[in-house]
């Protein structure tokens, strides 16, 4: 039961790594080659996870909120 959540947790983790990384992986075709998943098991793992939209602007703000509550 164990290995079932770190293998789930593993695979949220490159799925998190590509979604965020805008200028190694430009396109979803890209992220959704990288992870062997398609397009729409990715937004799904995204809606699920509560990863912001794809676009640069969406993602510093995502980061820049979740970092800023870590430091107050």
């Amino acid at each position: 039961m164990e290995e079932d959540l770190n293998l789930e947790r593993m695979k949220l983790r490159i799925i998190r790594k590509c979604w965020f990384d805008i200028s190694r992986f430009p396109t979803m075709d890209d992220v959704s080659r990288v992870t062997g998943l398609s397009q729409r098991t990715l937004h799904r793992y995204a809606k699920d996870n509560d990863l912001p939209s794809r676009t640069r602007g969406n993602i510093r703000r995502y980061i820049l909120e979740k970092y800023s509550t870590l430091i107050n």
